[in-house]
């Protein structure tokens, strides 16, 4: 599916260790107090323009199970989704620059979560619980609160049959596909 995703959206995926421009935004994390190094390096993946960079190879047995991983393709190719939608200066600005525009493309991208393990088991996580991360991404408790709102009017739609998402749509009919060979 990464692969089938990455053709779609002209995405590449880099392991994290293996990239110098990874480090050095992990040391910035950790110098302003925003995450550890440690954590971002292996705890968090990453877009940047069209290269996603992962804390572990896509398809492999660990660390990440294959619904995390499915999950986390399914989510970075959605960022793409907004690079291209919004624009890359317009988007850059914004999720640097404003926390609440950060969680609310976060929340965006975290619903593909919420498609996914709706599609695969019929139960969406709490959207609160989803929304709780975004305190690792420099967003205050308000801006956490927003992505929770987005989060839950999405499972609502979700539950009812609505799809939300481009690259949860994209993935869903790769799987089906894939599921009817």
């Amino acid at each position: 599916m990464w692969d089938y995703l990455g053709e779609h959206y002209g995405s590449t995926t880099v392991p994290k260790e293996h990239s110098g421009l990874m480090r050095l935004v992990g040391t910035f994390l950790q110098t302003t107090r925003i995450m550890e190094h440690e954590r971002f390096m292996k705890g968090f993946t990453t877009v940047i323009g069209h290269t996603i960079y992962a804390p572990w190879r896509p398809g492999s047995k660990a660390p990440a199970t294959l619904v995390r991983q499915l999950d986390t393709g399914i989510h970075e190719h959605q960022h793409i989704v907004q690079l291209k939608r919004d624009g890359y200066a317009r988007f850059w600005t914004m999720y640097v620059l404003s926390s609440r525009a950060r969680a609310i493309y976060e929340a965006e991208a975290y619903t593909c979560g919420l498609e996914l393990h709706w599609w695969l088991s019929g139960t969406t996580p709490d959207p609160v619980e989803v929304a709780q991360i975004l305190l690792s991404y420099g967003c205050s408790k308000s801006d956490v609160a927003a992505a929770a709102e987005v989060l839950a009017s999405n499972r609502v739609k979700i539950q009812a049959g609505e799809g939300i998402t481009e690259s949860f749509r994209l993935a869903k009919a790769w799987l089906e596909a894939e599921a009817g060979r």
